[in-house]
């Protein structure tokens, strides 16, 4: 008598055991991950002041989730790959903290071309730091905090002023950081050539 209901509550049961399957496969889903090719670095060059030291480099991969974008950089330069990685909060709300990252000796040889740009010479300057932190100030929302404005005209560009200190005064160094995700690069801009060797001793510990 009950036979006929057999095979309806076994479709309940699979039907069910799909369900679970997909959302936990949806919650597994949920960190994002795109590529990108990797493009020739570009040194940025003052023209008034006939120099060049800050550059522009590729992005190759994104991977974001709820709480953090992990973004890695990567470019060409005199037939090598050099670059580096930056991990930060997905929604940086006016102030917050960026991580650098070594990817390896594409790390350490975007130092060597940093340090040849800078014109600071070391030989502490070999590798690349495996993992810095930064204090980090998103210069659009600070603006719009405060002046109720953005500074910035191109839409999604995250432009970004970094502080890094140490127990030793002379350690203090300011950054300027750029990335355009529509764009797909990174710009780290110098603050004041002072910083220079601050900066170099913070990508190298």
């Amino acid at each position: 008598m009950f036979k006929p209901l057999l095979p309806f509550i076994l479709l309940l049961v699979i039907g069910c055991t799909s369900n679970t399957s997909h959302t936990a496969k949806a919650i597994k889903d949920s960190t994002i991950s795109m590529d990108y090719p990797i493009k020739p670095l570009q040194i940025l060059t003052d023209d008034e002041e006939g120099w060049g030291a800050d550059v522009r480099l590729s992005i190759v991969k994104i991977i974001q989730n709820d709480s953090v974008t992990q973004y890695k950089i990567l470019s060409t330069y005199n037939n090598k790959e050099i670059g580096f990685e930056i991990t930060m909060p997905a929604k940086l709300s006016t102030k917050g903290n960026l991580e650098f990252r070594s990817i390896g000796q594409n790390s350490d040889e975007f130092l060597h071309v940093l340090s040849k740009l800078y014109k600071v010479k070391s030989d502490s300057l070999k590798n690349f730091t495996k993992s810095c932190k930064l204090a980090c100030i998103d210069l659009n929302e600070f603006a719009n905090d405060k002046l109720g404005a953005k500074i910035s005209i191109i839409a999604g560009l995250k432009e970004m002023k970094l502080f890094y200190e140490s127990e030793n005064e002379n350690d203090y160094a300011e950054l300027y950081l750029n990335i355009n995700e529509t764009e797909r690069w990174v710009e780290v801009r110098e603050k004041d050539e002072e910083y220079r060797k601050a900066v170099l001793g913070f990508l190298s510990r």
